[in-house]
């Protein structure tokens, strides 16, 4: 089977592909840029799946939209998780400005979310969620993964972003979601 990937992320990419690796995984050129008007994670996948399977026709399309879920921030950032900071934002600038808003906050727990969204030809099929539950750190530490995971600590004291590749994939939220996924094109496609 293949499926079309919607993201212009690269990590999410590599991510995925590693995580489907029976599947064809195939990227849009040139994706377009696709408002994410919704208010949910769940409403930004198909606004962006159910697009874009417009583009082709009789093929798969997948979208996620992720982010980190901060009970001490009343769910901040949310789904601003990627321009948190501000529109254009990089990893750092989002870690720094989650980081000065917390500062004083005694509460930090928190929670990564992904929420895929499988359509075809304008239609969502169906969608999938995993979670990932963890805590904020005080400061950045790890230097693998990408976005908030040098602040992102799990049970074992450790951030996801000392973790390895193929270690993050084996727990992460993602991977949750991408295995509801699996099981059911196995299942029903």
């Amino acid at each position: 089977m293949r499926l079309y990937l919607s993201t212009k992320n690269k990590h999410k990419v590599i991510e995925i592909s590693s995580i489907l690796r029976d599947t064809e995984v195939l990227t849009f050129n040139n994706l377009p840029d696709i408002d994410e008007t919704g208010t949910t994670f769940q409403e930004n996948a198909d606004i962006k799946s159910k697009y874009l399977s417009t583009l082709v026709p009789n093929d798969y399309v997948i979208a996620d939209d992720s982010g980190l879920v901060c009970d001490g921030l009343d769910g901040k950032p949310g789904i601003l998780s990627a321009r948190y900071a501000h529109k254009n934002a990089t990893d750092n600038d989002n870690i720094n400005q989650l980081l000065s808003d917390m500062k004083d906050v005694p509460n930090r727990k928190a929670y990564f979310v992904c929420n895929i969204s499988l359509a075809k030809n304008g239609v969502i099929i169906a969608n999938f969620e995993g979670i990932l539950n963890g805590n904020i750190s005080y400061n950045i530490v790890g230097n693998n993964g990408f976005g908030y995971d040098p602040i992102f600590l799990l049970d074992d004291g450790r951030s996801l972003a000392e973790y390895s590749a193929n270690e993050k994939n084996n727990i992460s939220h993602r991977m949750a979601a991408l295995y509801k996924l699996k099981k059911f094109v196995t299942e029903n496609i």
